[in-house]
């Protein structure tokens, strides 16, 4: 039943995309991912991209050993909130437990400081600005998943680069400091 399930939703999503593809002009169709975590990004990373203001959505993300169930939301156009439910079976729960399983309830915001081709300084050409975004994950659960980041995003045609800088659990090595470090300790 489960494999039935993922090959419609492959076959439908084949259809989906079929019918975007014969366009000419690389602006009539421009798709945010979603990530695994729940927001805008590309599956682990966040991307300084947003989607259409006042959008919602539910997901679920099965990467093993965690499952994620989570609720994103476009208030503004500058502001994504997510709220997740992390299930992971790497660890128990409590260790006397007979649970095999541990939960995390996260918490994730996302701001856009600037928005790509609009220019709020006067000396700035408008088509250099990228699209500029900070955030937090995780801020309002365990801390299991507690991210700081800052990312921009820009648009050369039909390529979409993302460049940024995460604390927390985006980062590989520990030799530069968190400069958003003092939030955790509130």
């Amino acid at each position: 039943m489960v494999r039935l399930f993922v090959l419609c939703c492959i076959f439908s999503s084949t259809l989906v995309f079929a019918n975007n593809s014969d366009s000419t002009d690389s602006n009539d169709f421009v798709q945010a991912s979603h990530s695994s975590r729940g927001g805008i990004g590309l599956i682990n990373t966040p991307t300084a991209r947003f989607s259409d203001d006042g959008e919602f959505g539910l997901g679920l993300s099965v990467e093993a050993p965690y499952n994620r169930m989570f609720a994103k939301m476009q208030f503004f156009p500058w502001l994504e909130a997510v709220l997740k439910y992390t299930k992971g079976y790497n660890q128990p729960y409590i260790e006397w437990s007979e649970s095999e399983a541990w939960t995390d309830k996260g918490m994730d915001i996302k701001f856009r400081v600037l928005e790509e081709g609009k220019s709020h300084f006067g000396w700035l050409p408008e088509k250099i600005i990228p699209n500029l975004a900070i955030g937090l994950q995780d801020f309002g659960g365990t801390g299991a998943y507690a991210t700081e980041f800052i990312v921009a995003s820009k648009r050369f045609n039909n390529i979409d680069l993302t460049l940024g800088m995460g604390w927390g659990t985006l980062a590989g090595v520990d030799h530069i400091s968190n400069p958003l470090g003092w939030f955790n300790n509130l």
